[in-house]
């Protein structure tokens, strides 16, 4: 098993997961925070990402952070932003599978 400088196993990722939220109501939430919390690009439809302000705006919002596997995420954990981009406000990161219940 890999393990990061931190000894924590480095196949795992943080998610913001939210009870009985689904993708869209993560999406909206994503796309509202980036706005709030991005300071946008001259002439470009994009924006560098505050996150401490993107991190505060979805907790606001009733979401948490969890850490789960890189192979597969429980239903109901999404990827929010983990760099400052720049990103689109109208994107949402890219979403590991959600693995099958056995």
């Amino acid at each position: 098993m890999r393990r990061d400088r931190f000894g924590e196993d480095a196949r795992r990722q943080l998610y913001w997961q939210k009870p009985g939220a689904d993708l869209a109501a993560f999406s909206a939430d994503n796309q509202a925070c980036a706005r709030t919390a991005g300071t946008p690009l001259k002439g470009e439809d994009l924006v560098l990402v505050n996150l401490d302000l993107y991190r505060a705006c979805l907790k606001h919002r009733g979401w948490t952070r969890e850490t789960e596997s890189n192979f597969g995420t429980p239903p109901g954990f999404f990827r929010g932003w983990e760099d400052e981009g720049p990103v689109s406000p109208d994107a949402v990161p890219q979403q590991v599978p959600t693995m099958e219940p056995r």
